[in-house]
């Protein structure tokens, strides 16, 4: 009876799926939301691979929208909220939040320790990056978080649907912004290393091959 109920409206809707069938439903919005995903990180990665000029320096970037996600899952589990929809989309508009501040703090971290060859230099530029970068950081964060408070827990009134998006915007903000600042001088200091190691041995493979096509 549903179904044939459901027969008009989707002829007058033929551009959009009608079903009353909620796991069909749910099964489609997570395949959509993966695919999404995928393509969403194919497409940032290839845009700052051109823009860094660097293979490897888009996944330092990317990790931001790791930590929005780990962020955005620890809220929906302690506020008992399930994911849906309106939560991806909350989580779409994050990760360009985050990779924005990601790519700064990458910029500014990766010139500052290119420049040095000391290891302890090389250390202390990359503190000094990530203690000048926390103030902007501590300011965005703040003010944004407190911008979706109020809509996240109902001062004021209801929030309906929206809940889930300001869920997903404010503390996925909070845990990447957090994360972004205590872990990623790591990981760039790390893949600079690596990459001082791998430019070492192959100077030292050159030199053996000039080497060896002189005896």
């Amino acid at each position: 009876a549903i179904e044939a109920s459901l027969a008009p409206v989707r002829a007058h809707f033929p551009g959009f799926t009608i079903s009353a069938k909620i796991d069909e439903v749910k099964q489609k919005a997570e395949s959509s939301f993966l695919r999404d995903t995928l393509l969403l990180v194919a497409l940032g990665w290839m845009v700052l691979t051109v823009v860094l000029g660097s293979v490897l320096r888009p996944f330092v970037v990317l990790l931001a929208a790791v930590f929005a996600f780990v962020g955005v899952v620890f809220a929906f589990v302690i506020h008992g909220e399930p994911f849906g929809v309106i939560a991806t989309i909350g989580l779409f508009g994050l990760f360009g939040v985050v990779s924005n501040d990601s790519l700064v703090m990458t910029t500014t971290l990766t010139r500052l320790v290119s420049d040095e060859q000391d290891p302890a230099k090389r250390r202390a530029a990359a503190v000094a990056a990530a203690s000048d970068r926390f103030q902007p950081f501590l300011i965005t964060t703040l003010t944004t978080f407190a911008g979706v408070l109020p809509l996240a827990y109902g001062i004021g009134g209801n929030p309906g649907w929206i809940r889930p998006l300001v869920l997903s915007i404010g503390w996925g903000l909070v845990v990447a912004a957090s994360c972004t600042l205590a872990f990623l001088p790591p990981v760039i200091l790390l893949l600079d290393d690596v990459s001082r190691l791998l430019r070492r041995i192959g100077r030292w493979m050159s030199r053996r091959d000039r080497a060896a096509k002189v005896a």
